[in-house]
Order: C-alpha cells, then structure tokens, then sequence
C-alpha cells in the first residue's frame, strides 16, 4: 500500500467542533483520487501507530491541495487531539486515497443529483458536489443538509460561495433542528414528510441520482420513503462514533449470539489461529495480538482489509462496498466481520 508524507499547509476552523485541515503533499509521487473518497493518517505515538480515515473534502478537478474534516467525537482521543494540538507545518503519513462512495463523473451526463447530507456527513457529499459542477455542465444538483444551528453548519462559507456562483445549477436546502432565532428555513428533524414534500418538489426531466452521508436514522428514514414511492434507494455512506454498539446491535437483531470463536486467518504465506472476542471483529482481534493484517477504514468502506471466507460461517455488520456476486463468493470485509461458528477459515491474497 502506497504511502505518503503530506504538509499541513493551513487549519480552518469551520466550526466550534470541526476543522479542516489542507495538506501539501511533499512526497514525489502525486496523489490521485476520487470524489467522495477518503484518507487514511497513519499517527504514531511512540511504538504505536494508530490509523483514522478522514474523507476528503476537496475536488480533485478543481482543488490544487487535499483538504479532509475532523470533527471532534465525545472521548474520541485521535479527533480531539488533531482539533487541539495539529498545527501548521506538521508532517502527517497517509495511505493513498480510498473508498468505492464515489458517482461516476464524466462531462456527458445530464443527471438530476440528490444528496442528503447530516453533520459532518458533509465532507465527501461537497467533494462531490465541486467535482459536479465543474465536471458536468448538463446536470443539476439539490444538496438537502441537516445541521444543529447556523453556526454548526460546516464549510458554510464554502457552501454558501458555491450556490452563488452556480445558482442555475445547484440548490441548497439546510434543515436546522435547533435553529437560533433569526432562521427562516426548514426547521426541526429531517422526518419523513420533509423527505416526502422534498422528494415530490424535484423536476423528473433527468434521471435521479441520490447519495447521501450522515447518521444512520436520517439515512433510514430517506430509504424508506424511496422505498415507498419505488425510488432507487442512495447509495450511502454512515458516519457513526460507536461501530461496536452498532455490530452488536445487527448481530443481534439478526438472531445470532456474540460470544467468543476461534478463527484461522491464511496471510501472506503464514497461518494464524486466535479468538475472537464478542467486542471485536476478526480484524481487531488480529491487531490485538499484532498481527499485521492489511486494512485501513477499519469502518467497511475501502475493502483494504478483503478476504474470503473459505470455511464457517462470518457476518458483516457493513457490506455496502461489496457485489452481490462478491458475498455470494464468500468474500469478507475482516474489519467488520464477526465469526458465528468455530471453524472460521478466511484467506487474504
């Protein structure tokens, strides 16, 4: 996996609990991405390295330098500490850019965009939206935008420059659910029927395309009302501060048992035989014991830890970046794989 040394250039303080943060990157190889992807900082303290995916909030059509956002997470200790101690000038590793949330940007289409968007599930949804504008001069976008308040809205001044600049071509509607008194927008949750009367508002003279990033309740309620009028659902990438309370809550309200199993992981000519405890996935418990199996998101999103499951029987608590075919085959994502039988085989190439 290609690695990279990238030069904080400038800290934006977007609002009292994000930044942004743009980089220069001073390794001689550039650096290619999507829309919509993310990076991956490996940190190092002391002898540990720790790895955290940010996505990217710049357009690699428009945007010379790489910009990610941070938010700080209630006891998260990496996000909390880039918020405090990050400065200027500081040199920061990164893997290359990854993650499969990315639409096809080409300048033939003529597509009515939809993305939804809750909190600092903004990050790739603007990448996208810059890509588009600049990319696609037939298509239209509506970028809908959950937030708290007018001062936690993030990239607002950029946001607020875009809408100006392309007001023939892009429209955005922010939905506050605590909005301070001089609001005259949409206010309260992101509900069903705001999603219904949105959804009915929107010209069917091109074909749809919906994304959308933020918590998984506003994503649940927008597939059920796709649902309801036979929509195609977005396709969507979640943001969520506890993946461990979410796998255990899918896993049992898929009706199995968490308890602790035996796996065998084949890796780059070595075998490995470990537990698995009822916390972790299959690749946590693996770093645990330090081994070092490949992975990056450590969310299921970039298929940097793939592998296939060639005995037992796995569950994935987040398996949007795979086919069909791709599951059927037995392919796994280890990061948000959880074994529920004891003769758990899994091949890495």
């Amino acid at each position: 996996m290609k690695k990279y040394q990238l030069k904080v250039q400038e800290i934006i303080h977007e609002t009292s609990d994000t930044i942004s943060v743009v980089f220069e990157n001073i390794s001689p190889e550039p650096i290619s991405y999507k829309a919509g992807q993310f990076l991956t900082l490996n940190l190092h303290f002391g002898n540990d390295t720790i790895r955290r995916a940010y996505s990217l909030a710049s357009s690699p059509f428009t945007d010379k330098n790489l910009k990610i956002g941070i938010k700080r997470i209630k006891d998260g200790k990496i996000s909390n500490l880039l918020n405090d101690s990050l400065q200027v000038g500081d040199i920061l590793e990164s893997l290359e850019p990854m993650g499969v949330f990315t639409p096809d940007i080409k300048p033939e289409n003529a597509l009515q965009y939809v993305f939804w968007a809750g909190g600092s599930g903004i990050t790739p949804i603007i990448s996208m939206v810059k890509s588009i504008l600049h990319v696609e001069p037939k298509s239209r976008i509506l970028l809908v935008y959950a937030s708290r308040n007018e001062e936690s809205i993030i990239f607002r001044q950029e946001l607020n420059r875009l809408e100006a600049q392309n007001s023939d071509r892009l429209r955005i509607l922010h939905v506050l659910s605590q909005p301070l008194n001089c609001w005259k927008g949409l206010t309260g949750r992101l509900d069903k029927n705001k999603v219904e009367t949105i959804l009915a508002e929107i010209p069917n003279n091109l074909p749809l395309s919906q994304w959308m990033c933020g918590p998984a309740g506003m994503m649940q309620t927008i597939e059920e009302v796709c649902k309801e009028k036979n929509l195609a659902l977005p396709k969507k990438e979640s943001f969520t501060a506890s993946i461990e309370e979410s796998a255990q809550r899918k896993i049992e309200e898929s009706g199995n048992k968490m308890v602790e199993r035996a796996v065998t992981v084949k890796y780059d000519g070595e075998t490995y035989h470990f537990k698995v405890a009822p916390h972790q996935s299959i690749l946590d418990a693996a770093l645990a014991l330090d081994i070092d199996l490949p992975y990056s998101c450590q969310s299921g999103l970039c298929t940097a830890c793939m592998g296939k499951c060639v005995s037992g029987k796995v569950m994935m608590t987040e398996d949007d970046c795979l086919t069909e075919q791709e599951i059927k085959d037995g392919v796994v994502l280890t990061c948000v794989a959880h074994p529920l039988s004891d003769d758990v085989v899994i091949e890495i190439d």
